[in-house]
């Protein structure tokens, strides 16, 4: 049944009846076993049970290519899900299975159960999914689509009472404005994690933004902006719209309305301690799914502006001709996927930053004309 292993290596895929999933799963185990030689053990790892949904087939092709990588980090049981219509009113399965070598013995690092369904029937998936969870672990739901998971059809709905903690990716979305106003209402009705990638893509503007202004580097400078603008690259607005939301709450700024000016522009007039801020943000028509670049300016004292770009070198850096601060960059390479997705299930406790930016972007969603 398997193939020959090496430092990873997976089973090849046995097509089975949904009702005998976790009869195939034993079987598998069993196989496994008895394939091992004399002087050799068979260990299992398993950390969580993982829901993978996704609503199309070449997004199901992406994921599969990164759970190999995935599960060496973190051990799960593993539910690919993809809405397919393999025949009206069906749901269709396959099992499998990942491991790895270590000293001449191998270790299953995951039991992956590949579901295929036509999407009329996405009311019982809850029905097919419960039973086969292990109990004593906790189960993450991954939403791999980039349609926003409140405007799903029901789909998101039915996995998501599966699931302890709940893991999404806000960029690509097809209609980021509507998509941000119905998660952050979502999101915000959570007593469970919940975990937007989009999150952890803006860590280095997050730092370099607390770096360079810091009062010790850039005095008065926080206390005194009075413009942003920010420039981003296709269909990563809510990238954009979650940094702003992160200043906001760390510098006390109540949103009081935007305008969707165009179909690449939107801007927001906030309140601040100081007085009145104007937001702008522009959508690039090409480029990368990223923040590309943001100015600030502030005045007060020592009145100063700062320009801040990410480079197709995935460093990001203070421009110094466009700044009255010295130049400064950082690295801000992209994380694999599956290395995030890792890192995620292994911590399952709520982020109170992310949440109280996700709480100011959710005003903003209120006051942005529709």
């Amino acid at each position: 049944m398997s193939e020959p292993t090496s430092a990873g290596s997976s089973t090849s895929a046995t097509r089975v009846n949904v009702g005998d999933i976790e009869r195939a799963l034993d079987r598998l185990w069993s196989a496994l076993h008895e394939e091992e030689e004399v002087g050799h053990g068979l260990t299992r790892a398993c950390m969580s049970n993982l829901i993978i949904a996704c609503q199309t087939e070449e997004q199901a092709r992406d994921v599969t290519e990164r759970i190999p990588e995935l599960v060496e980090r973190h051990p799960a049981r593993v539910f690919l899900l993809t809405a397919c219509a393999p025949k009206v009113n069906s749901i269709e399965a396959e099992v499998s299975a990942h491991f790895r070598c270590s000293e001449g013995n191998r270790q299953l690092c995951a039991e992956h159960v590949d579901i295929r369904f036509d999407p009329a029937v996405a009311g019982r998936l809850g029905s097919v999914l419960r039973p086969l969870l292990i109990g004593d672990l906790t189960t993450t739901l991954w939403w791999a689509s980039n349609q926003p998971p409140p405007l799903s059809g029901g789909l998101f709905d039915t996995l998501a009472e599966l699931a302890d903690q709940v893991i999404y990716d806000s960029v690509g979305w097809p209609n980021p404005a509507e998509g941000v106003r119905a998660m952050t209402r979502w999101v915000m009705g959570e007593e469970r994690p919940v975990f937007n990638l989009a999150w952890r893509y803006l860590k280095p503007w997050r730092r370099i933004l607390a770096q360079v202004l810091d009062p010790a580097v850039a005095p008065g400078a926080l206390q005194n902006i009075d413009s942003v603008s920010i420039e981003h690259g296709p269909h990563a607005l809510p990238m954009a719209w979650l940094l702003i939301g992160w200043l906001a709450s760390r510098l006390q700024w109540q949103p009081q309305k935007g305008e969707m000016q165009s179909g690449s522009d939107v801007s927001w007039a906030f309140r601040t301690p100081r007085g009145d801020l104007q937001v702008n943000i522009h959508r690039c028509s090409e480029g990368v799914a990223q923040v590309r670049k943001l100015k600030l300016a502030w005045q007060g004292a020592a009145p100063g502006r700062a320009s801040f770009h990410y480079a197709d070198d995935h460093w990001l850096s203070l421009l110094p001709e466009e700044s009255t601060l010295p130049a400064t960059s950082i690295p801000a390479r992209k994380v694999p996927l599956e290395m995030m997705i890792a890192a995620q299930l292994a911590h399952r406790k709520k982020d109170p930053l992310f949440e109280q930016s996700i709480a100011v972007a959710q005003v903003m969603s209120g006051v942005l004309n529709r």
